[in-house]
């Protein structure tokens, strides 16, 4: 680890080195591993670290939390924090996203929406501005019903789009769980130093990934959709 990061910083003194591997969770023996020897999520480490040493004014991370362990994830975020550059994110992690993130950018089929703010901020301000759209939507149909029959028809679809939008919140949860989990095992010795097994397991987390992805789309849905 520490060969990986001296050889593209050689000006910094050993103190230095050691001092930033620290903040990234390299101690003791683990400092002195040779590349081929760390981790998928301490090579992601060891990536993040080069970046963050070399002054640049703009970061690119693409899912930057896969392989790391809950504690690392939230080591990661206090380095990003501190970091006084600009930082493009795409990440599933919406706690990451809602932790560092001060603009959202949403892609629809019209181009960007911008949202100043975090992802809490972009989810509040979508589920204001969806339900009065469907709203706008529907007024022209209320004028050729009963207004009492329409009235109920509303009830029930609220009914069932809070039920549809609990048991999506629930497999969110379960799936977030389930990938930490296979993140875990992903970076344990016996996976790492298994092809057979690393590939299977990586390919099971891009699939619970995706699937997770999914997930969420139907939430931000269904969250446009409920009336408060």
């Amino acid at each position: 680890a520490i060969e990986e990061v001296w050889s593209k910083y050689p000006k910094m003194t050993q103190t230095q080195v050691r001092s930033a591997l620290a903040a990234f969770l390299f101690k003791g023996d683990d400092v002195f591993k040779k590349i081929s020897e760390l981790s998928g999520g301490e090579r992601a480490r060891i990536a993040l670290l080069n970046l963050m040493l070399g002054g640049y004014n703009l970061l690119l991370l693409d899912e930057p939390t896969n392989h790391l362990d809950a504690f690392s994830r939230e080591e990661l975020e206090n380095n990003l924090l501190d970091y006084d550059g600009t930082m493009l994110i795409v990440s599933h992690d919406r706690y990451f996203i809602n932790k560092l993130s001060s603009r959202i950018l949403e892609l629809g089929e019209n181009g960007f929406t911008e949202y100043l703010g975090n992802y809490d901020y972009y989810i509040e301000k979508k589920a204001a501005r969806q339900p009065a759209e469907i709203k706008a939507g529907t007024a022209k149909k209320s004028e050729k019903v009963n207004d009492y029959k329409l009235k109920k028809e509303q009830a029930s679809q609220q009914r069932k789009l809070k039920t549809q939008l609990t048991r999506t919140e629930n497999d969110i949860a379960a799936l977030e769980k389930e990938i930490e989990e296979i993140q875990e095992k992903l970076n344990t010795e016996e996976i790492q130093t298994d092809y057979e097994k690393l590939i299977e397991f990586t390919d099971l987390l891009n699939s619970k990934n995706d699937e997770l992805l999914d997930k969420y789309s139907l939430w931000d849905e269904l969250q446009g959709m409920v009336e408060e």
